[in-house]
């Protein structure tokens, strides 16, 4: 049964939206809640056996000087491979669905689409994943900040997830990985001695400025 504050909330959404838009997301809304479980387990999954096959196939051999090294190497190319896949997911998305209404700037706190939904909990099934990486491979102590950074992340976007609201925030913070992914590759092209002034200083600012346009 619905409690008092979640019926007021669909009264407001319903409120703001079309006929045929009440259709569409109300169909949304009542999708067996426990497929998001899977959902998460599966992206869980998915970036464990990318981190093996990283493992599996070596690393640079100026990353593999240290243990530490060798994770860093690891977790940095998930990290970079989870910030393209995101970024490209949530610019795509957020374009996409630019005319819903309300709109994702109206109303962030009630915004609500399923491509937001599912990237913000495949978002949170990244964090926590990497998160448990760090905790497994014992390298706590040189990540602290990284830890902290997930267990907020963790924090408010499972609430969200579960509450079903917010979903405009996390979309709107999700926009940030594009940049993410980014400094991750500016990170990997260091460890194996590869300068971006390689690429030239042109293509460097224009990679700057779309950076700076996304974010």
């Amino acid at each position: 049964m619905d409690t008092g504050k979640e019926r007021v909330n669909t009264v407001f959404i319903r409120n703001k939206m079309s006929d045929d838009d009440i259709g569409h997301e109300q169909g949304v809304k009542d999708f067996e809640f426990w497929y998001t479980y899977i959902f998460f387990a599966l992206v869980v999954i998915f970036f464990a056996v990318t981190n093996r096959l990283i493992k599996h196939y070596g690393t640079p051999k100026s990353s593999s000087s240290s243990v530490y090294d060798s994770w860093l190497w690891r977790n940095l190319s998930v990290s970079l491979l989870h910030g393209l896949l995101v970024g490209i997911w949530s610019i795509m998305s957020f374009c996409y669905h630019l005319e819903d209404s309300p709109t994702i700037y109206e109303d962030p706190l009630y915004y609500f689409n399923t491509s937001s939904y599912l990237m913000m909990i495949a978002s949170t099934a990244y964090f926590f994943y990497d998160a448990m990486d760090i905790v497994l491979s014992r390298v706590i102590k040189k990540n602290i900040e990284i830890i902290i950074h997930h267990c907020v992340i963790l924090f408010s976007f499972g609430y969200y997830w579960h509450a079903k609201v917010g979903i405009g925030y996390a979309h709107l913070s999700l926009l940030a990985e594009f940049s993410s992914f980014l400094l991750h590759a500016r990170k990997l092209t260091r460890i194996i001695g590869y300068s971006l002034q390689d690429i030239g200083n042109d293509k460097l600012i224009l990679i700057i400025l779309v950076t700076s346009t996304v974010s």
